[in-house]
């Protein structure tokens, strides 16, 4: 397992997981609300963590487990986001 000094960030916790592996970051320029609205969006199509990146408001979770990637293709287009 890598460690590092600090964890602060959500995805220092998966960085800092060796089965986990990052291949594609996608990104949407918004305001914090954005995020909770995606968030809310993702729960109905996909399997969330629970409490995963959602510490600063009510979501259940800000990290979802999705199977398919021609749905998360077909979500970015729909939301706008950028990779």
């Amino acid at each position: 397992m890598k460690v590092r000094q600090h964890t602060f960030w959500h995805i220092d916790y998966l960085l800092d997981n060796d089965s986990v592996e990052v291949e594609q970051a996608f990104y949407k320029v918004a305001d914090k609300s954005a995020e909770c609205k995606i968030a809310e969006k993702l729960k109905k199509k996909s399997v969330p963590v629970v409490n995963f990146g959602c510490s600063d408001c009510t979501c259940g979770s800000h990290l979802f487990k999705i199977s398919h990637y021609n749905f998360l293709r077909d979500f970015m287009s729909e939301i706008q986001l950028g990779n």
